[in-house]
């Protein structure tokens, strides 16, 4: 069995969980009720990883 990564929400530090809300995944905080999308934190962390490259690159 895979070891998962815990996700943490960026409002409260409290841990998120994954709700099915018809066919799409969300991560979601019941401390603050605050929701974001997989496909929203894909994008967010394929923007970070490109950040990195491209300060890898520059020095």
């Amino acid at each position: 069995m895979a070891n998962e990564e815990k996700l943490l929400c960026r409002n409260c530090n409290t841990e998120l969980e994954i709700q099915m809300i018809g066919l799409n995944t969300f991560y979601c905080c019941r401390e603050c009720l605050s929701m974001i999308s997989v496909r929203e934190m894909s994008k967010a962390k394929l923007g970070m990883m490109k950040a990195i490259d491209t300060m890898e690159a520059s020095s």
